[in-house]
């Protein structure tokens, strides 16, 4: 492990803990029955985040800025989503069930940028992918990925949302819960990215999530599925990525080894 992923585990790991000690300031502000919604909403935020930071991988690869121009656009864009988000929350479901007439076309988006996450992933292919985008835009590939990780990253929390409001309806505890959800997610998208360099398959796990999301978003106005079907997408896809590809760099490295020991006369 690098030590910019133990770094990162770390601060993901002090943000959720920094969360959980918030809940005695809840419950002195609001009392207990805010303090244990708040812990339900913030327990839901972690969980149902691993969409987002899947999302910001696809946005980010696809906007192939400079290393040091990703950082910046993935903390303003998050920073952005926060204020909104906060938006949101205080407007109340009016504004949050209108955001539900957009993802069909964020379905459409998911399952395109799905399948261009599991191709190879070059610099003539990052250009090629934004030959759509008005030359202006092409020009500025920073905003375009900040407005960008702002829009996915609303559109995404739009459920939890509702789910967060169908257990409580105080503002209070469910924007304090996003707020330390949405703080946590830069350090959570170092490891994902780390991740991808260390396993070769995760790529194509992720791309294959996006794909089922995108299948998700378009189905839900008939059909709404379980949160957990969600969640085991998102387990089976990223552990099962991971696992395919120790188990090829196991083999690849047994069949080294046995053709680099002396053959017996």
């Amino acid at each position: 492990m690098s030590a910019t992923t133990r770094k990162a585990l770390w601060a993901s790991l002090g943000w959720t803990l920094l969360g959980l000690a918030f809940t005695p300031v809840v419950w002195a502000i609001s009392g207990s029955g805010d303090a244990g919604s708040y812990l339900s909403v913030f327990a839901l935020e972690k969980t149902l985040s691993l969409d987002n930071v899947a999302m910001f991988a696809a946005v980010l690869g696809a906007a192939a800025l400079p290393a040091k121009d990703e950082g910046k656009a993935l903390t303003g864009g998050l920073l952005g989503a926060l204020a909104l988000r906060v938006v949101f929350i205080t407007a109340g479901l009016a504004i949050v069930d209108a955001v539900h007439a957009i993802l069909l076309g964020f379905a459409v988006i998911l399952v395109v940028s799905g399948v261009q996450m599991m191709r190879a992933d070059t610099e003539h292919e990052a250009k090629e992918r934004s030959r759509w985008l008005p030359q202006r835009l092409r020009d500025n590939p920073f905003a375009v990925t900040l407005v960008t990780i702002v829009v996915v990253d609303v559109a995404f929390a739009a459920d939890s949302i509702l789910a967060a409001f169908a257990i409580t309806t105080s503002a209070f505890p469910i924007v304090a819960a996003n707020v330390f959800a949405v703080l946590g997610l830069r350090p959570l998208y170092v490891v994902l990215a780390n991740a991808m360099e260390r396993f070769r398959y995760l790529k194509f796990g992720i791309g294959i999530l996006l794909i089922a999301i995108g299948a998700e978003l378009a189905i839900e106005h008939w059909h709404e599925l379980p949160s957990w079907v969600s969640l085991a997408a998102v387990g089976v896809c990223l552990v099962g990525s991971i696992a395919a590809s120790l188990f090829v760099e196991r083999r690849e490295s047994a069949c080294v080894e046995s053709s680099a020991a002396p053959q017996s006369p």
